[in-house]
């Protein structure tokens, strides 16, 4: 697997989550994803962002 280099090694630590989030679920439309997904993100107290 490659590795972005835009990205530091605990941004991968948040994929992992989001994507529990995002198993199962099914969208009608890219912005209906680009909606959850930014709620999830606003919805994470600001602990989870701490490396």
């Amino acid at each position: 697997m490659k590795v972005s280099p835009d990205l530091a090694p605990s941004d991968f630590r948040l994929f992992s989550h989001l994507k529990k989030f995002l198993a199962g679920q099914q969208f009608a439309s890219d912005d209906e994803i680009k909606v959850n997904v930014q709620n999830w993100f606003r919805s994470q107290a600001d602990e989870f962002y701490e490396a």
